[in-house]
């Protein structure tokens, strides 16, 4: 039985080929930002003080109304189902046994609706792009939160695929396990011409949270705060997107 998360992923690493295992595993171009943001992590210390009473614990958090078990969510990756076949219903079964958030990608392999029915009871958020098809962007928002998901998660730093070489080099090639996408064809290129006003659009064609996904620098944040996001995440897409854009922890 593995115990340890580096035992997991070398479990995996056997049983996976390599397109699988590099494109869940390396970044954009050389892994510059990908192996910035594990040492970044690693610098990080701990800084105890004992001699206090710990006998009752508490990491419970409010987010957005709901009572998390921990101040902690699963961030969003697609096609679940390249690495289990019940695919996203099997990440939503972990996270709710955690009590936390689980963000649904736009790229999954079973449809916001399915999720929802199948996991009602699980705090979900949805993440989505703005797409060069506006129609289509605002029908999936609003099909997000007539599911019951509770936030919107807008990426904001893929306007254009990462340059990944690993994929290149083992002829990696995406099936069309994105569900979500099937009923709006070819209209869902992500927009190139995103601005900042679109966030305000967006916030206007729903009712439910919108959190900005990929900002890393204060400019920026304040920015999507003008813009009204109610949350951000500070990411760098895990390195797979702009390589050589600094690690999300100093």
């Amino acid at each position: 039985m593995s115990l340890l998360l580096a035992d997991i992923e070398a479990t995996a690493n056997e049983k996976l080929d390599a397109g699988l295992r590099d494109y869940l595993n390396r970044g954009a171009q050389h892994d510059v930002t990908l192996e910035a943001n594990r040492e970044a992590f690693n610098r990080l210390r701990i800084r105890p003080r004992y001699m206090v009473d710990v006998s009752k614990r508490d990491l419970t958090a409010r987010l957005f109304g709901d009572t998390l078990r921990a101040p902690i969510c699963v961030s969003p990756f697609g096609l679940n189902r390249r690495f289990h076949s019940n695919g996203e219903f099997e990440t939503a079964k972990g996270v709710s046994q955690c009590q936390t958030v689980m963000v649904v990608s736009s790229g999954s392999g079973v449809t916001i609706e399915q999720l929802a029915e199948r996991e009602p009871l699980l705090v979900k958020w949805f993440q989505m792009f703005i797409y060069e098809d506006r129609v289509m962007t605002r029908d999936m928002a609003q099909r997000a939160e007539r599911a019951g998901y509770k936030a919107l998660v807008l990426t904001v730093d893929q306007n254009t695929m990462g340059l990944r070489y690993h994929n290149m080099k083992n002829a990696y090639v995406d099936t069309d396990e994105r569900v979500n996408y099937r009923p709006y064809g070819v209209s869902k290129e992500v927009a190139r011409d995103a601005t900042w006003e679109d966030v305000k659009w967006l916030k206007g064609v729903v009712n439910i949270p919108v959190v900005i996904k990929g900002v890393l620098t204060a400019e920026d944040s304040r920015l999507a705060v003008n813009a009204g996001a109610d949350a951000i995440f500070v990411s760098n897409h895990g390195g797979r997107q702009l390589d050589g854009s600094p690690a999300t922890v100093c």
